[in-house]
């Protein structure tokens, strides 16, 4: 055991450093037990596997208190299809609670392989990412605060966000959310922006697009921007978005091109109307000069457009966002609403 605390009287707080149980045996990096508290906020944590390679426990408690904000957890050794990153004695189970921190092929959402449960603390979420090696690594971030979510979508790859996320509302260049590398992006349910972004003059989206990326969603999942929003996405430096449904809501813009290319499959677009009279006209926008030149283009070949016909293209320029072979279907809603949907020709 790499580090053992054992007995009430023991209080371990861990900040940092490489922590290895060892293998060959009854191996385990860190061991809480009689009523011993164990507090990990940062580090490596890794143990091998036992005398014929089987999976050994990474953090276990022992009638143990253990609260991880943060570090890396990883076995590269498994029992019965389970690898054992987080663990409880059956008998003597104790707690662990998660606020923090990357476990590979370990969700701690799933809590114990035995007794269940689930130790990912209330207000917290678990980002999934699918690695190009096959390996899942399962990050608990918090849902109030996007400090989580910016840090995992600096990483790139395959991520899904099962529950809804809010961003900062800061107008700082800190505060915006950024995917920064090529990204598949499943959205099961939103990320949330507060109200009154849309008086925001650095931080005023959503998501910032600045690599290539893919956004499949289901109804639930997409982006909110709240009431006197912000935008919902704007995509930068020559990314190509395509979105696959989801639904999106933003304050006057649901998605920009600055410098990129949008396409768009699939999904539900509505924005809160600018003020006459602009109206609904810049749903989906591309700045003028660079629509202009060709550096930024949207494409259409699916979803509804509430208010607003793609088919008009951009709100200056004109044109036509929709792709050939397709066409536009309005429909006036009980509201008074029209919605548009884009269907093959």
């Amino acid at each position: 055991i790499a580090v053992k605390a054992v007995g009430n009287k023991a209080d371990v707080t861990i900040l940092d450093g490489t922590f290895d149980g060892g293998s060959g045996g009854n191996n385990q990096c860190v061991h809480a037990m009689d009523g011993a508290k164990v507090t990990i906020k940062g580090g490596t944590f890794t143990v091998g596997g036992d005398a014929n390679g089987y999976g050994n426990s990474v953090i276990e408690s022992n009638g143990g208190n253990i609260v991880i904000e943060g570090g890396f957890f990883k076995t590269d050794y498994q029992y019965g299809g389970h690898y054992y990153v987080l663990n409880q004695n059956n008998g003597l189970p104790g707690t662990i609670t998660v606020k923090g921190g990357t476990f590979v092929n370990y969700d701690p959402s799933t809590g114990d392989d035995n007794l269940g449960g689930n130790f990912v603390a209330p207000g917290y979420t678990v980002i999934t990412e699918v690695k190009a090696n096959g390996e899942k690594w399962y990050t608990v971030v918090s849902k109030n605060n996007s400090e989580g979510l910016k840090n995992v979508l600096a990483n790139g790859g395959e991520l899904t966000v099962s529950d809804e996320i809010k961003t900062n509302g800061g107008d700082t260049q800190a505060d915006r959310v950024v995917i920064s590398k090529p990204t598949t992006l499943n959205l099961n349910k939103k990320i949330i922006s507060p109200d009154n972004m849309g008086n925001n003059s650095t931080n005023f989206t959503a998501l910032i697009v600045d690599a290539d990326t893919t956004v499949n969603a289901g109804p639930e999942g997409g982006i909110d921007t709240g009431s006197n929003g912000g935008y919902g996405i704007n995509v930068r430096e020559g990314a190509n978005l395509t979105i696959n449904g989801g639904s999106y809501y933003g304050g006057g813009t649901a998605v920009q091109v600055q410098e990129g290319t949008l396409t768009i499959t699939g999904g539900h677009f509505a924005v809160e109307a600018f003020g006459e009279p602009y109206g609904y006209n810049f749903l989906l926008n591309c700045i003028d000069s660079a629509y202009k030149n060709g550096t930024a283009k949207i494409i259409v070949m699916g979803g509804t457009f509430v208010n607003y016909d793609p088919s008009t293209g951009d709100d200056n320029l004109g044109g036509n966002f929709v792709e050939d072979g397709y066409k536009v279907v309005s429909e006036r809603q009980a509201n008074g609403d029209i919605w548009y949907t884009v269907v093959p020709a």
